[in-house]
């Protein structure tokens, strides 16, 4: 058989794709916070090219370093380690940075990069079989090797996990930490005590859904948390204190401080809205709580229609760079959908966006407090406070706890429901039981406990709420409530 007759058949060349490098690459250079936060974990070592691997690693380290990376001030960095050359000049930086495509589309494009990168390998392992398999050394030896590297780079790295013994010794050195009253980066409080009575504390990677009717006070409320938590965070570190990240999905930020001044002065939010404080003095009084709050370690994301993704990413950012302690959402059904999500339907939806506040959550090794909304058919029903059941469509399944503020006042009408078929003196004892009722409703705002993931549940407190300056208040007869803390909050 003549030989010539055959022609060998080229190795198939590695899988990567060089156009999305470039695309990552030049965007980092273009938008370097925006872009990174875009990538997720991304690595250089899942770049193919390794000029490409070297200007994303060291924009990187840039940027996490607290600067900013352009052609030109990357251009004098490798000047001076004498570079320049080995990355491709200073033309092909500024290539990179013109090219980039739109942003939207560099999530898709990191994830061909770290697929390629994981074929690669997986073509390294099939390789090394291969050569295991002429050598002497035992089969199963070779195969039980090759099985754990699959597993690891399916996995995408086995670096974060964690034995019982370990996390068994943070669980130990954090009780005794609150037992001390060292609360540290651990827990955070509310700031107000029957809250804390029954909630036990904000712990960092748990979700919670605070839940009420509309109108009921959920965002002042939740203000007030973000308030005392913030006070807490700067007290604590007056330098660099950690931030609280409230996404507000419905109201303005302006309108925020208008509550947020209603509540730390004197005047309601219609006065503070209409200017009505006063004369000189009033001002001054009135000036003093605005600069105390402007002190306040909070940011707020008042971008309406956020969708999961968004809201994710800038989590992460804003975590990034004012290391959030806190991430607030008002309110969660308002949070929009990504194009992959548009088809699902309600009871589909509801459950997947509470999954990924959760996952943010754990991600961000921070607590998340989202508001969530009663079902509106429960606004025209008695005066019982919400259950589970009147979360739409999820039942709050994802959320470690779950806790719910209810004005029985907000049920009741504004007259007395008709008597019919009664004698007058009926109808006026009745009329008068309801007025009393109706007396002995007015400002109370009842605190309750609907899931915990540790500890009871099902438990209801009493509070005041003070409608005109938009705050939640101890009711006097249960003043005395234990401090778990001990902090005298």
């Amino acid at each position: 058989m003549n030989d010539s007759l055959f022609t060998p058949i080229p190795p198939l060349p590695p899988p990567r794709n060089i156009e999305a490098e470039q695309a990552v690459v030049g965007a980092l250079l273009a938008n370097n916070r925006r872009a990174l936060d875009l990538c997720g974990n991304l690595q250089p070592s899942d770049f193919a090219d390794d000029i490409h691997a070297r200007i994303f690693d060291d924009v990187r380290q840039i940027i996490l370093a607290g600067g900013a990376a352009d052609p030109l001030s990357l251009k004098g960095h490798y000047e001076r380690l004498g570079t320049l050359a080995a990355v491709g000049g200073q033309e092909y930086l500024v290539r990179l940075a013109m090219a980039f495509p739109s942003l939207n589309v560099i999530p898709a494009y990191a994830k061909v990069i770290r697929d390629s990168a994981v074929r690669r390998r997986q073509i390294e392992i099939g390789q090394g079989l291969i050569d295991a398999a002429h050598s002497p050394v035992a089969p199963a030896e070779t195969a039980a090797e090759a099985a754990q590297e699959l597993d690891r780079i399916c996995a995408g790295t086995v670096e974060t996990l964690r034995t019982l013994r370990d996390a068994v010794g943070v669980a130990a050195a954090r009780a005794e930490a609150t037992y001390r009253g060292e609360k540290g980066e651990t827990c955070l409080t509310t700031g107000i005590r029957t809250m804390d009575a029954l909630w036990g504390g904000l712990w960092p990677g748990q979700l919670y859904y605070l839940m009420a009717r509309s109108r009921t006070g959920k965002t002042p409320a939740a203000m007030q948390i973000v308030r005392n938590v913030a006070a807490d965070l700067l007290r604590e570190n007056p330098d660099q204190p950690g931030h609280v990240h409230f996404f507000s999905m419905e109201m303005t930020a302006d309108d925020l401080a208008t509550i947020n001044l209603a509540s730390t002065t004197r005047w309601s939010a219609d006065e503070v809205r209409a200017g009505q404080i006063g004369d000189t003095a009033a001002w001054m009084e009135f000036d003093c709580a605005r600069e105390a709050l402007a002190t306040l370690p909070v940011v707020i994301d008042d971008e309406g229609n956020l969708t999961i993704s968004a809201l994710e990413t800038r989590a992460r950012a804003v975590r990034r760079s004012h290391r959030s302690r806190l991430i607030v959402v008002d309110f969660l059904e308002l949070i929009g959908r990504d194009r992959e999500h548009s088809r699902m339907s309600l009871n589909e939806w509801l459950p997947a966006v509470g999954y990924r506040l959760k996952r943010i959550a754990k991600a961000a090794g921070v607590p998340v407090l989202a508001l969530r909304q009663v079902n509106k058919s429960r606004d025209s029903e008695s005066g019982a406070p919400p259950t589970l059941a009147d979360l739409p469509f999820d039942g709050g399944q994802a959320a470690d706890g779950i806790f719910a503020l209810h004005r029985p006042e907000l049920t009741m009408g504004d007259s007395p429901p008709p008597a019919l078929g009664k004698t007058m003196e009926k109808r006026a004892e009745q009329d008068a039981a309801w007025h009393r009722q109706r007396d002995a409703a007015r400002g109370v705002a009842m605190f309750g406990s609907i899931k915990r993931r540790f500890g009871p549940a099902n438990l209801w407190r009493d509070m005041i709420f003070d409608g005109p300056r938009m705050l939640l208040r101890e009711k006097p007869s249960e003043a005395e409530i234990p401090d778990m803390w001990g902090d005298g909050t």
